[in-house]
């Protein structure tokens, strides 16, 4: 029973992990976007 419980954790921790890494290159990929973007159009600058 314990044992099931800490696979489940370090499953859980693994798929968290995993978010976190995408979230943080999803996030990178618009940053740079976002900066090519006022790069090409300075004007349109908010």
């Amino acid at each position: 029973m314990i044992l099931v419980f800490e696979v489940r954790k370090k499953e859980e921790g693994r798929r968290k992990k995993e978010e976190g890494r995408r979230q943080k290159a999803e996030g990178l990929e618009l940053n740079l976007k976002t900066f090519w973007y006022y790069c090409f159009y300075p004007s349109s600058y908010p």
